[in-house]
């Protein structure tokens, strides 16, 4: 039996055409991205409910934040599928904001796509 973390040896045949280190990147890189946004826009929104006229607005937008955060950190970063399909909740709102507000609208629906993208890529990572 391997330990975690050991190659198989060099005869050993793989269970996919593709070398582990591609797929784990696959997942690492927009897991670090969709992390990195998570807590961009928490910073963001904490720093907007002293500056903004709307403290209990950009409240619940920091409480949106910080439990996506948890759930990227915990169960999706455990490869936990539900977890997966949660994180597309993170995507509605931000793409949505463009709806009502033209001016903020743009960089929210820019950072639904980013993450939008980032899940659609660790797609295969997560269905293994």
């Amino acid at each position: 039996m391997r330990e975690a973390g050991q190659r198989a040896p060099s005869g050993a045949a793989q269970t996919s055409a593709e070398p582990a280190s591609a797929i784990d990147m696959r997942f690492t890189i927009p897991w670090w991205i969709m992390v990195g946004l998570t807590s961009v826009s928490a910073i963001g929104h904490l720093s907007m409910m002293g500056t903004v006229g709307e403290p209990v607005l950009f409240m619940g937008w920091l409480t949106f934040n910080l439990y996506a955060l948890a759930v990227l950190v915990v169960p999706f970063r455990r490869h936990e599928r539900w977890a997966w399909y949660t994180s597309w909740l993170f995507v509605l709102p931000y793409v949505a904001v463009i709806a009502f507000d033209s001016r903020v609208g743009v960089t929210y629906a820019v950072v639904g796509a980013i993450f939008a993208a980032c899940l659609l890529v660790t797609h295969k990572a997560m269905s293994r």
